[in-house]
């Protein structure tokens, strides 16, 4: 059962970072135009009760403060642990010391304000779906594509729309997913 932790996460709307920007994520469909509401594709979900006001951000989005500020704007978020294994990875890819320092200062505000999912047996079994869906789309789900759709496994096991700046990454996903674009 997903628990989201409110008080953590409302904190992080208040105190944390910048106000959004009065833009909204846009949807990846096609057939329509940018709307004033985040949409998406329509999705299978697999967990019960509404997700309307809960998200995924993949590290695309979790990277940047004010990017994850908008998007908390409309939503609870959320982040797998994958995404916040590669945010601990970044200090280390740092090339000088203010890069690092602001890289680990941003990696310690994520962990203290944003509910980390684990990468569970859930996910495990959503991967599996994930993986078939790439696959038979004629792409390959291993690779440097891996982790993002093991990402998109955990929005997948937890009924979660995934908040992404790459919906081209997840591309075939959308009927087990809802993808969110958040581009400017």
């Amino acid at each position: 059962m997903l628990r989201f932790a409110t008080a953590r996460v409302s904190s992080y709307r208040r105190k944390s970072w910048p106000k959004p920007s009065p833009t909204l994520p846009r949807s990846i469909t096609k057939s329509c135009g940018p709307t004033s509401t985040p949409t998406s594709i329509k999705t299978l979900r697999h967990a019960t009760g509404s997700t309307k006001d809960r998200g995924l951000i993949d590290t695309s989005i979790a990277v940047d403060s004010d990017r994850i500020a908008s998007v908390g704007a409309s939503v609870e978020v959320a982040i797998s642990a994958l995404t916040l294994a590669e945010l601990a990875a970044g200090p280390c890819a740092a090339g000088d010391d203010l890069n690092r320092a602001r890289r680990e200062d941003h990696l310690r505000r994520v962990e203290a304000t944003i509910e980390t999912l684990p990468f569970d047996m859930q996910c495990a079994h959503a991967w599996s779906h994930i993986y078939m869906s790439v696959d038979s789309a004629g792409r390959k789900p291993r690779g440097s594509r891996a982790v993002d759709l093991m990402i998109a496994a955990t929005a997948l096991a937890h009924g979660l729309p995934l908040f992404t700046l790459n919906p081209e990454d997840l591309r075939g996903l959308e009927n087990l997913i809802e993808i969110i674009d958040v581009a400017a």
